[in-house]
């Protein structure tokens, strides 16, 4: 009988710990994305007529609204009967409002590799590519369809519900404020 007793004791300590945890923060959600934008060079030749840029995002973003993921797209030019100019790869991280683009692509039409560096805001993106084989810098600016990223709006329970918490982050030798998430379960 008393191994009965310290069986279920056990089981209870084992158990109990991971009903605990249902009350966790959400760990991360997955947004995937696809766009178009217009693009214009801002280098010396100034084009008003702008090119057209499609492509596919899929970002993870944190409950704490921290945000990464990789952006692959495509530039197509219809000037001097060129269609598709380049196509670039980009890491994607920041929070939910403005994200650092890193990465490269290659160029069609100065046939040439490129490292691209890009600032993303809610429906702009400012930049530069570096031709490698040209050893100059292409500057340009997108406004395209890719506003701010989602929130945690929903938990993936129906009986639960999500609850702001606040907590303290040190920072670059800071302390800051952060708010996360938590799915609670919804007591009947």
């Amino acid at each position: 009988m008393n191994f009965y007793k310290i069986f279920i004791n056990i089981a209870l300590l084992i158990i109990a710990p991971n009903i605990v945890l249902a009350v966790e923060p959400i760990n991360s959600k997955t947004e995937n994305r696809v766009y178009v934008g217009l693009t214009w060079g801002l280098n010396s030749n100034v084009n008003y007529l702008p090119d057209l840029s499609f492509g596919v995002r899929s970002m993870r973003l944190d409950s704490d609204n921290f945000s990464n993921g990789a952006d692959l797209s495509l530039l197509v030019k219809y000037q001097n009967s060129q269609f598709i100019d380049s196509v670039r790869l980009l890491y994607v991280g920041g929070s939910r409002d403005t994200q650092i683009n890193l990465g490269g692509g290659y160029s069609f039409s100065k046939n040439s590799p490129f490292a691209a560096t890009y600032l993303q805001i809610p429906n702009i993106r400012i930049g530069t590519d570096y031709l490698v084989n040209d050893r100059e810098f292409n500057s340009n600016i997108e406004v395209n369809n890719l506003g701010r990223l989602g929130s945690f709006s929903e938990c993936p329970f129906n009986d639960y519900r999500i609850v702001p918490e606040q907590y303290q982050a040190t920072v670059n030798d800071r302390t800051v404020v952060r708010t996360r998430y938590l799915c609670v379960k919804v007591s009947h």
